[in-house]
């Protein structure tokens, strides 16, 4: 995959990111911070998630066939990265700590709860890419043959 592709699926990505993070605020927000109101500058923290979020997705470029095992192990630190980048920007400094641990526990499922969301719906549209790919080659096919 080129990295002029590779980009293209991170910016689909960050839309994604974004959009469910968007949701994720939402439902921690009306668990942990009930009759809070924000100011404008929150609605900087979807798409800065988003960024955020897709940056740890380059872990699996490669411009060579990965084998199975080299994709498990290069989404695992992906994973990780992704937990310790957000975790960061998100409880920096004092806010780390042990008052907080329910919200960070809340705020680490969630991330992991939109990387397999994400991953899924990109599953989904690559699925249904290739089978239109798989229709245009038969019918190419089948038009050669006459």
């Amino acid at each position: 995959m080129s990295v002029r592709e590779y980009a293209k699926t991170s910016l689909f990505d960050f839309f994604v990111i974004t959009t469910f993070v968007n949701i994720a605020i939402f439902v921690l927000g009306s668990v942990y911070r009930q009759g809070v109101t924000l100011s404008y500058d929150a609605f900087l923290t979807p798409p800065l998630y988003g960024l955020f979020g897709t940056i740890p997705g380059w872990i699996l470029y490669s411009k060579k066939e990965l084998t199975r095992k080299q994709i498990i192990i290069r989404k695992i630190f992906q994973v990780i990265f992704l937990e310790i980048i957000l975790m960061l920007l998100t409880f920096p400094g004092d806010h780390f700590c042990m008052e907080n641990m329910g919200e960070i526990i809340s705020f680490a499922m969630s991330v992991l709860i939109i990387y397999i969301l994400v991953h899924l719906i990109t599953w989904i549209f690559d699925k249904k890419q290739a089978k239109i790919m798989m229709e245009d080659i038969s019918n190419y096919q089948k038009q050669m043959m006459k």
